[in-house]
């Protein structure tokens, strides 16, 4: 019998089949990086922070265009909340447990609690020389840091104020323009310290328990910290609009890497928010009127 056509074919078979797996493989690979910079057919205008829900239910606050941009784990497009006649300067998000949105309205000194309708559930006025930039919720306990003062402000969900700390200063649990919020799943506050160049953080009644301050302007360093984001290990990511770098340190203030693609740091224009969700970091880059989620 002649076996010159199975002696060729069988290595030709292989070959194409292997041609195939890595043409298909190509094709569906993810990209390490998804770029937002557009939704319903317009820019984003100024987008300033991000949240992620339970679910993996990202939320993109795009200030410029008044609205929060609901977002897939995979980063597409889920919807929209219009926010306009509702919040005048917001400035970051908040999602609770149950899925209630909270927005901290600058200018206004203001946080609002919402619903995915967008109809206002509760106001909580922090007051009127307040500028509010950062918010969290924990439990029962709505964080609010205003900037303008150097002050956590602290309410009840659905009541009044229940307390706060801080003050202007550099000594420990004093701030020189606090502006991002984040509470780790054991309720601990940290809060970004841009103007003394360090994050903080607190117990739930306001006691310092310790300070992340790597004062300089290469990998490893923090200059202008604002955004943050507590991964469940417990470590402190914080993005630094100076550098534009966002980096990753461990609970006892130990560098470990930068976000990045490739093995390099990304570098961006002004990464004002972030939030690590089941699809990966999400940051905000002001500057470039931009959100990325990087994969993990």
């Amino acid at each position: 019998m002649d076996t010159r056509h199975d002696a060729v074919g069988g290595p030709r078979l292989l070959l194409i089949a292997l041609l195939t797996f890595l043409s298909t493989a190509a094709v569906s690979a993810e990209p390490p990086v998804v770029w937002l910079t557009r939704v319903q057919g317009r820019a984003l205008s100024t987008p300033v922070d991000v949240a992620v829900d339970r679910r993996g239910i990202s939320l993109l606050l795009d200030a410029g265009n008044r609205s929060i941009v609901l977002l897939s784990p995979r980063g597409d497009v889920i919807r929209e909340i219009p926010g306009r006649g509702i919040f005048r300067d917001p400035t970051a998000v908040a999602v609770a447990a149950d899925g209630a949105v909270f927005v901290a309205d600058g200018d206004a000194g203001r946080v609002l609690e919402i619903e995915m309708t967008g109809r206002v559930r509760h106001e909580y006025g922090v007051g009127r020389t307040s500028r509010v930039t950062g918010v969290a919720v924990f439990g029962d306990a709505v964080y609010c840091a205003d900037n303008a003062n150097g002050t956590v402000v602290v309410f009840k969900r659905g009541g009044g104020r229940t307390g706060g700390w801080g003050g202007k200063g550099d000594l420990p649990g004093k701030f020189n323009a606090p502006f991002r919020i984040a509470v780790d799943g054991a309720g601990r506050v940290f809060v970004t310290d841009v103007m003394n160049a360090r994050v903080q953080w607190f117990s739930a009644f306001g006691q310092h328990l310790g300070t992340l301050k790597k004062f300089g302007a290469g990998e490893g360093k923090i200059f202008r910290p604002t955004g943050i984001s507590i991964d469940r290990m417990g470590r402190i990511w914080v993005s630094d609009s100076y550098t534009g770098l966002v980096q990753l340190f461990d609970g006892n203030g130990t560098f470990i890497r930068s976000l990045g693609t490739s093995g390099r740091p990304f570098v961006f224009g002004d990464p004002i928010g972030i939030a690590e969700g089941p699809g990966g970091m999400w940051v905000v880059d002001q500057r470039e009127e931009r959100a990325g989620l990087f994969r993990k």
